[in-house]
């Protein structure tokens, strides 16, 4: 049986329960509205600066000194799969169980909520931080997103979600609680349940946990961010110790005007729209390789900042105007085939029932319309049946491809200077 309840607790966070009762464990994710992209909030008519890595910072200090000590070494006693992990948008603790999951929900809950870190517990966290930070091996194409922020937005900053070590050694205790205190408010929480588990007993614990915490409501504001459509700069690059140079094309879209719906929508209408262009099946794809201007695959995604969707297409080429010319040249014609349209369509269909097989493959995309789009809605073979060619050909062809930018990762030569 599957069952799905969305509510809100009075002044708590935002539930949703999808109930299956033919898996055998069940997974709880809880949800921080803060991410890599607070970098500014206002409290009593004053601004503050929040250093690059703070969220997730936070995550890491809640984590190893939860009341209950290091909450992966307590959990992994227990045969529980825990982790934590931050975005741009949210910080996300979540767990996987089978055996014990009333007391691991009220666990997470409480290691999110019930916490007492100490000048000590945030000096040790940041010497943990700064030696992840240190051994990361590559930053390569992190430093490429940061010219991608640089190029197509002005007022927009890069979600330095690690941040760099010299902010790291800058976070103070004072930082830390003013950060938690304002934005690990209940009312700034969602937690997601799904599994086999009985509805009743979790909203009894939900609200009898939730029920123990005396938080001090602060008010506060985010910055509103005005953004215009046209890029910042038309091209940027960065010198690596790399074999090749890698070369990306970034089109910045305004998504203001469309509804959420609307914005899933065309969610799904993009990844046909670039795969069809640009898949090693394309026409594209094909003539770039046959005539050597790349050897490896085209890389393409098409991500949501804010109220702008943001398509990348990019590859490992030495020649680079070529490259460009034939991407751009591609996305500015709007070529759509219907038959390729029912064909992605149909495979659509098919990831959404094969997403059965797997509890987590089926509610990741669920949290992914919720908090990406505010849809408090479930992928359905239904609603992909619904979409039209008619309609997916209107869509890209209202689309404007003219704000793009191109950044390049360029290869250092052995003598020091750069290509290119």
């Amino acid at each position: 049986m599957k069952k799905i309840k969305i509510y809100k607790l009075n002044s708590g966070p935002k539930v949703v329960l999808y109930q299956d009762t033919s898996r055998h464990c069940a997974l709880a994710s809880l949800f921080v509205m803060f991410g890599g992209k607070n970098k500014e909030v206002i409290v009593n008519n004053k601004c503050y600066s929040i250093c690059d890595g703070m969220a997730h910072f936070i995550e890491h200090l809640l984590i190893e000194n939860s009341k209950y000590g290091n909450a992966l070494v307590m959990f992994n006693k227990e045969n529980t799969n825990m982790n934590g992990y931050t975005s741009r948008d949210v910080t996300e603790y979540f767990i996987d169980s089978i055996n014990n999951f009333k007391s691991d929900l009220e666990k997470l809950i409480n290691i999110v909520n019930n916490v007492n870190f100490s000048i000590n517990d945030i000096e040790e966290t940041k010497k943990a931080i700064i030696k992840e930070k240190m051994m990361s091996k590559d930053s390569n194409f992190r430093d490429l997103e940061k010219i991608d922020y640089e190029c197509l937005f002005k007022n927009i900053k890069y979600p330095n979600i690690l941040g760099e070590v010299a902010d790291i050694k800058t976070i103070n205790y004072d930082m830390v609680k003013f950060c938690y205190d304002i934005f690990y408010q209940i009312q700034n929480q969602m937690l997601i349940v799904s599994g086999n588990f009985k509805i009743r007993e979790i909203e009894k614990i939900i609200k009898d946990v939730y029920s123990n915490f005396d938080k001090k409501i602060i008010e506060y504001n985010i910055p509103k961010i005005v953004e215009n459509n046209s890029v910042l700069l038309k091209e940027k690059c960065i010198f690596k110790n790399i074999h090749l140079d890698y070369v990306r094309l970034n089109y910045k879209i305004n998504i203001k005007n469309l509804s959420n719906e609307e914005r899933l929508k065309l969610d799904f209408y993009l990844e046909y729209f670039l795969s069809f262009l640009f898949d090693s099946a394309s026409k594209v794809y094909n003539y770039l390789v046959s005539s050597k201007i790349c050897l490896y695959d085209i890389d393409y995604s098409c991500s949501k900042i804010d109220d702008f969707f943001v398509l990348k297409i990019g590859t490992y080429t030495n020649n680079h105007d070529k490259f460009i010319t034939i991407i751009n040249d591609a996305m500015r014609k709007k070529n759509v085939n219907r038959k390729d349209f029912e064909r992605r369509k149909r495979k659509s269909i098919i990831n959404i029932i094969m997403r059965e097989d797997s509890l987590f493959n089926t509610v990741n995309p669920f949290i992914e319309n919720i908090i990406k789009f505010n849809c408090d809605r479930i992928d359905k073979v239904e609603d992909i049946q619904k979409q039209s060619f008619a309609d997916y050909k209107r869509s890209i062809l209202n689309l404007d491809f003219s704000n793009m930018s191109v950044t390049k990762m360029l290869q250092i030569k052995n003598n020091g200077d750069f290509n290119g």
